[in-house]
């Protein structure tokens, strides 16, 4: 089961904008595009629909967030926003162990940020 898939489906009725932005996507990967293509085919700026169509290439290619971060910096443009979208898809999926220590280490105060996400997620309960 495909999770883009099933997402994509579940909000079709509601948003077919949104539903035929990700069939597009969908199609280019198909097609053989990778990261770089398609977000120059969707827009490099951070405003919608580029942005999230080059995310989601991301997500759809990349194997591991580490890859998915350095394919979308990688792409050009204004990454930051697809990035917002690439790290909460990928840090749902594998967590923070995900995250090499070098650049977590890197984070000015990574304890107070830490402690913050666990204080977010305690609450989600």
């Amino acid at each position: 089961d495909n999770p883009i898939v099933a997402a994509k489906n579940a909000i079709a009725i509601d948003h077919p904008d949104v539903a035929k932005e990700m069939d597009e996507v969908i199609a280019a990967v198909e097609a053989g595009m990778d990261v770089g293509q398609i977000v120059m085919k969707f827009g490099k700026a951070c405003g919608l629909p580029g942005s999230f169509q080059g995310a989601l290439a991301s997500i759809l290619l990349a194997p591991d967030y580490v890859s998915a971060v350095r394919t979308n910096i990688l792409a050009g443009g204004d990454c930051c926003a697809r990035a917002n979208f690439i790290g909460a898809v990928f840090g749902a999926k594998f967590g923070i162990e995900a995250i090499p220590m070098e650049w977590i280490e890197k984070v000015a105060n990574i304890g107070t940020v830490l402690e913050n996400a666990v204080k977010v997620y305690a609450s989600s309960k």
